[in-house]
């Protein structure tokens, strides 16, 4: 599994005279949702964006049900993409395949290609 922190972003923009931790680890302090979603919407303001992670109805394919919200300054999703980008391609070259039909990716509006 290709595992990789956003943590050090905030310290990279730190004074230069500051140095970067070389291993983040992230810390569980009490319990917290573990969701699993098949569906995300993404909306974007001038101050943010938006993810909202939505779970399939088994017996009704057009009903989602949403089961957390997530939301982000432009730069951490700016960052999040290029991130997931990044082990997406990486898995690729590790074989791992993903397979998504033409017509979802024409419906979003984007690209095969990573």
């Amino acid at each position: 599994m290709v595992r990789e922190s956003l943590t050090g972003v905030a310290e990279a923009g730190a004074a230069a005279s500051e140095s970067t931790p070389e291993a983040i680890r992230f810390e569980v302090r009490g319990p917290f949702p573990d969701v699993y979603a098949d569906s995300v919407q993404v909306a974007a303001g001038p101050y943010g964006l938006t993810l909202t992670f939505a779970l399939t109805e088994p017996d009704e394919a057009s009903r989602r049900y949403v089961v957390s919200r997530v939301r982000v300054s432009p730069q951490m999703g700016y960052v999040i993409a290029q991130l997931l980008r990044k082990i997406m391609r990486k898995s690729a070259e590790d074989g791992i395949g993903i397979s998504v039909p033409a017509a979802v990716l024409e419906s979003l509006g984007i690209e095969r290609e990573l």
